[in-house]
């Protein structure tokens, strides 16, 4: 066992990592506003042309989502962590939902039984995007 204190810090991830965090995964976290209160929902997505893409069951997270000409300002977080060495770290998106029909086949595997007949498409186009982690520092002694 290490003896040596550990120290952390946050560290900020550049844009370029972000997104590359973004294209490695399939699942996060949206967050809208129901009837004025906050809503964070899991959903299944893929980093597509620059956008956060999702297909997923009408209801509440879709509500309003794909109305066309509205702007629907959307929160969207992806993370990884390790509870035993208390490491990880973040991905947060803010942007614009907006509807959204693929024309060709994407990476999403949605949840929901057949997309092409029951999912709501949608993508949140991005007006900001970071990201950070925590470094562990060993301290000697």
């Amino acid at each position: 066992m290490n003896d040596k204190p550990l120290c952390s810090r946050l560290e900020a991830l550049g844009t370029d990592e972000c997104i590359r965090r973004l294209e490695s995964r399939g699942l996060g976290r949206i967050g809208v506003v129901v009837d004025g209160m906050p809503h964070v929902v899991p959903v299944n997505y893929a980093w597509f042309e620059h956008a956060v893409v999702v297909c997923s069951q009408p209801g509440t997270k879709t509500a309003g989502l794909t109305d066309a000409g509205a702007n629907h300002e959307v929160a969207f977080e992806i993370d990884e962590f390790d509870l035993v060495d208390h490491s990880g770290w973040s991905v947060q998106v803010r942007g614009y939902a907006e509807p959204f029909e693929p024309i060709a086949p994407i990476p999403v595997a949605p949840w929901c039984p057949d997309p092409s007949e029951t999912g709501v498409w949608f993508r949140i186009v991005p007006h900001h995007i970071s990201g950070r982690r925590i470094v562990h520092l060993s301290l000697g002694r």
